[in-house]
């Protein structure tokens, strides 16, 4: 009916149309008043094509993944086009996982710990000024918590903690999940995170699975994070106007956890000691020996038989 339209455009009538065409008057008026429907472009495929599901995958993992890396990465495996429609198509991935509703979720008993710090800023302590922290563990089933404060934040510290943690808690979760602390996960190479080697030799020792929680994903470790809340809102000011005191510290913070662990929790009319009981059974076992987390650090003796450490002399006793 192409020809209709192109006899239209002449002047024809649509009268004169339809005997021209050998058409009803009818049929013409009918294809004339219908809009042109415009024509379909073939769609044509992209180069990064074959390379999607990979870009999703390691996208899903950490949407901050570099790009250059990842253009690196994908020309290894054969990819010819041009970054900027890689980078096209990983603003879209990005912006898709930026955009899906936050769904919560809940573990199994003993599956899963979640481990973060809190940082209280500069305090007195024991007469002192000095940078105060919490170190914070949860029980994703449970919520059963385990907090020390500690005035340092580095490896051995961090690996202490946990020791503590599993022995307040009679066991240990089957993973643990920590977000990007340096002291617990590393980048390789590949801009892939891993945990570094002496978290890993706590996790053997205590035989649990370090992961890493996925970047700007807040509902993989959203439990140690409300716990974190809780613990400066209502732990916290009840501290204002003493004097702190580390060991007193964590004596009043155990005290404040085995008063909240017997109030129920508003999503379950349950408490953590009632949750914690049936969790407890299915936590690994603890080893027969524990986990030596000092850092070891060389220092030679001297003539005089005297070490130095931190310009400090401490003279060394020989076993006799």
């Amino acid at each position: 009916m192409l020809e209709a339209r192109l006899l239209e455009s002449k002047g024809l009538t649509q009268k004169e149309i339809a005997e021209t065409i050998g058409k009803s008057e009818r049929t013409v008026r009918y294809y004339l008043k219908q809009m042109p429907r415009p024509r379909k472009n073939p769609v044509r495929g992209s180069k990064v094509d074959p390379f999607k599901p990979m870009i999703d995958q390691i996208l899903e993992e950490n949407p901050s993944y570099n790009s250059e890396i990842l253009f690196e990465r994908l020309s290894k495996m054969g990819y010819t086009g041009k970054i900027s429609v890689m980078k096209d198509y990983v603003a879209l991935v990005r912006k898709q996982l930026a955009i899906q509703a936050v769904m919560r979720f809940e573990t199994e008993p003993a599956r899963q710990g979640q481990v973060d710090w809190k940082e209280f800023g500069k305090q007195i302590i024991d007469g002192i000024e000095t940078k105060l922290y919490a170190f914070v563990v949860v029980l994703g089933y449970s919520r059963k918590v385990f907090v020390r404060f500690t005035t340092h934040m580095d490896q051995a510290t961090l690996l202490a903690c946990h020791v503590l943690a599993f022995e307040y808690f009679g066991g240990v979760p089957h993973e643990i999940l920590y977000d990007n602390m340096r002291t617990a996960f590393t980048w390789d190479e590949e801009g892939v995170f891993k945990p570094t080697l002496r978290l890993l030799a706590l996790a053997i020792h205590y035989g649990f699975s370090p992961e890493h929680c996925r970047v700007r994903r807040p509902e993989t470790k959203g439990k140690v994070e409300r716990t974190i809340g809780y613990l400066g809102h209502n732990f916290w000011p009840r501290m204002d106007g003493a004097r702190l005191s580390l060991e007193e510290l964590n004596t009043d913070v155990m005290s404040w956890l085995s008063k909240i662990d017997g109030k129920p929790l508003s999503d379950f009319n349950e408490s953590r000691s009632e949750r914690f009981a049936r969790e407890k059974p299915l936590l690994t076992v603890l080893p027969a020996t524990r986990f030596d987390a000092r850092h070891e650090i060389p220092r030679a003796v001297n003539r005089e038989s005297m070490i130095t450490y931190e310009t400090n002399r401490y003279s060394v006793i020989a076993p006799k």
